[in-house]
């Protein structure tokens, strides 16, 4: 899978851009606020539909503008799709595929399989549960069209839920029918939770033995449900609900379900949110991304594209080294940096200059 051509119109400071892209390495390199960022934040929009940056899509249309549009030619195994984006200033988005509007913006997941790492990533490891959350149902999403719908399934019954849980006299019927319901899908959403962060920790502790030999490195699953053994059903999950009904009712709001669950990481048995270093911290995300790389290309069968968003930065030279390494075995890559890195010059792909809103070709190699 490969992003073979951008093309940015009224995005952030870009009036009317494009860029064509090499099948290998992609740099972009310029002073900081010229626009490096942006080019990848609109890879991550055309991949998710969502930026990675913020949830108001208004920031992201250009000042004295009153939409954004972008379009990128994605090429697959046997064909090339067109993917666009429009979004106005009355927040409203339009999807299209090969000219085509779709009904729901979650139409783009998976038709641009990307894997990006930026610095932000850093607070996956000592940052609250919420964005380890966030994280793995981007992850799950890409690749498992039903996890998606589940998911947005749930936080629909969820939201009814609490509602009703916050008016002065609730109907218990319809209480119990939303716990019905929240108990189906919880039960489908942390099985498929497990057994990706199962995976995930395959990948991730070799290229972290990669790393540091001595570190081992383990992920576990961590729900508000009472769970023992690994071992749960839709049954157990909606008696659990019961038993909390008391207290969700004087609290006004759902205590127990995947929206309060966690993955905890663990470095040589000790919880690396609290008791990793921070050279640690580093390994541990470069791990978790390139275990996610290796995840996305055993689920869809097509290598993802990867995007490295001013990361190097934030690697020593042996992590670095890894990282680039471990690149090599993938299509396409998309990096963002203010300078040329020298781990970096034996690649073969296009550098460009990125300076005032401007994309311009410096040199192929």
């Amino acid at each position: 899978m490969r992003l073979l051509r951008l093309s940015l119109i009224n995005f952030r400071n870009y009036l009317n851009a494009e860029a064509e892209f090499h099948p290998g390495v992609n740099l972009f390199i310029g002073a900081n606020a010229q626009g490096k960022t942006n080019i990848l934040e609109a890879c991550h929009l055309l991949a998710t539909g969502r930026s990675h940056r913020t949830y108001k899509d208004l920031e992201m249309i250009r000042w004295g503008s009153e939409s954004y549009h972008i379009k990128g030619l994605v090429q697959k195994r046997s064909y090339n799709e067109l993917l666009e984006l429009h979004v106005n200033n009355q927040r409203k988005k339009i999807v299209k595929i090969n000219g085509q509007t779709q009904a729901k913006v979650a139409s783009l997941l998976g038709r641009l399989a990307i894997v990006f790492f930026a610095p932000e990533h850093m607070e996956l490891v000592k940052g609250d549960p919420s964005i380890r959350r966030r994280y793995l149902d981007m992850v799950i999403s890409q690749i498992s069209p039903s996890y998606l719908h589940n998911l947005s399934q749930y936080q629909r019954v969820l939201q009814q839920k609490n509602a009703l849980l916050k008016e002065e006299k609730p109907d218990l019927a319809l209480l119990d029918i939303y716990n019905r319901q929240l108990s189906e899908l919880s039960n489908s959403i942390i099985i498929k939770r497990n057994e990706i962060i199962n995976t995930l920790e395959l990948f991730a502790a070799r290229k972290q033995k990669e790393l540091n030999s001595q570190e081992e490195l383990k992920f576990n699953y961590s729900s508000s449900f009472k769970i023992e053994n690994n071992v749960f059903s839709e049954e157990l999950l909606y008696q659990q609900l019961k038993r909390r009904e008391k207290d969700e009712l004087f609290r006004g709001t759902s205590l127990l379900g995947p929206h309060r669950d966690d993955f905890l990481i663990f470095i040589n048995e000790k919880n690396a949110r609290y008791y990793a270093s921070q050279g640690q911290q580093r390994s541990i995300v470069l791990s978790l991304k390139m275990a996610e790389a290796l995840l996305v290309e055993r689920e869809i069968e097509e290598k993802p594209v990867i995007i490295l968003d001013d990361v190097l930065s934030e690697l020593d030279r042996d992590r670095q080294q890894l990282l680039i390494s471990s690149l090599q075995g993938f299509n396409q890559t998309f990096i963002s940096s203010t300078y040329l890195p020298p781990v970096l010059s034996e690649l073969r792909g296009r550098v460009f200059e990125v300076e005032k809103g401007k994309i311009t070709l410096r040199n192929e190699t």
